[in-house]
């Protein structure tokens, strides 16, 4: 797990890319989700061993809204899958101009934090909400 010192101290990513899911799998949509999924998983995991080598950072893009859910689900198989997730430079965009971005990010921490993939600084301010609740 890494400290906010870690995270403070740790080198930006040497380069940023943005994929669009559906670039990598034409059955990426909503009718044919699993089916994606498992095509996309195949084609996105060289290009985020390769980004993990050179340092780089991955976004996921949202593209519209009706593949929002079907890109979350996506980036979630990814962080999980033990052959990218535990190491993956793996970012997912939000569109914050939607009335749901904040809901939808709220959901998306909560699930990185039970899953052990939040980041140290946003770990450490839910953890200062939470406490300061009690």
């Amino acid at each position: 797990m890494r400290t906010p010192a870690d995270v403070r101290t740790a080198a930006a990513p040497s380069e940023c890319r943005s994929v669009k899911p559906t670039a990598l799998a034409p059955h990426l949509h909503p009718l044919t989700a699993d089916a994606g999924i498992t095509e996309a998983k195949l084609r996105l995991r060289p290009i985020l061993r390769s980004a993990m080598a050179k340092g780089a950072f991955i976004y996921l893009d949202m593209e519209h809204y009706e593949l929002r859910d079907l890109t979350l689900a996506f980036a979630k198989h990814l962080l999980v899958d033990a052959r990218v997730g535990p190491h993956a430079s793996l970012g997912v965009v939000i569109q914050a101009y939607l009335r749901d971005a904040e809901a939808v990010t709220d959901e998306l921490l909560a699930w990185l934090a039970a899953h052990e993939r939040l980041p140290a600084p946003a770990r450490s301010a839910s953890q200062s909400e939470a406490a300061g609740a009690q």
